[in-house]
């Protein structure tokens, strides 16, 4: 494929606009005093880098769970029943979406994942109520001085229908996070049939937090 000559771009015969120099950005970027080797009044190179005065620091986490199908109803997602005729093998409820939440939160705010605070051996959650375990975990973020700002879900499936319950799903994640409805993402997709029905499903979550003003875990 060749360039696109600059006859062919739309609107080539206007005026070229020149982006800004950086040059002299760059040269004090890549200095001996911004790379550290200027005694005390060095600083990073990246001027926001590790940065906790002075501006708005935000982290992302990820978190997956993935389950098979037991027939032991219902399945439970984001606290919504969206299949009455079959479950998950699961310790507690099985609520996926909840626990990929959790590890997407615990991930951003440097707080271990889920088999640390609720381990499949501790009886205390067997059948446990997923929303629950989420609104402790939300409450140990806010105390390590994040708070959680935005989730985005992908359920992965080959024939568990979301759409219906979407609405509802997004409003109880948003009220355990303490977010607006439009702060809280669900979707659905499937694997193109490389996954058989009769398996189980996955989720995956991202969730964003950042610093409240309060005392910040890993930060002095």
């Amino acid at each position: 494929m060749r360039p696109a000559d600059e006859g062919d771009l739309p609107g080539a015969e206007a005026d070229v606009v020149e982006g800004p120099d950086h040059t002299d950005l760059r040269a004090r970027l890549l200095s001996p005093d911004r790379r550290g080797g200027g005694g005390e009044e060095a600083r990073p190179c990246h001027p926001r880098r590790g940065a906790t005065r002075g501006g708005l620091i935000q982290r992302v986490g990820w978190g997956f769970d993935a389950h098979r199908f037991d027939d032991e109803p219902p399945l439970i997602l984001a606290g919504v029943v969206v299949d009455e005729s079959r479950g998950v093998a699961a310790h507690s409820d099985g609520d996926l979406v909840a626990h990929a939440v959790i590890d997407a939160l615990l991930g951003a705010a440097a707080l271990g994942d889920i088999g640390d605070h609720f381990p499949a051996d501790d009886d205390r959650w067997v059948d446990a109520d997923s929303l629950q375990m989420l609104a402790t975990v939300v409450g140990m973020v806010e105390t390590a001085g994040w708070t959680p700002v935005h989730t985005d879900v992908t359920v992965i499936c080959e024939d568990v229908r979301i759409a219906p319950h979407r609405k509802e799903m997004r409003r109880r994640l948003a009220d355990i996070l303490g977010l607006g409805d439009e702060a809280v993402s669900v979707k659905a997709t499937t694997t193109d049939g490389m996954m058989t029905p009769e398996v189980g499903l996955s989720v995956v979550a991202v969730a964003t937090v950042r610093a409240d003003g309060g005392p910040v875990a890993g930060q002095s």
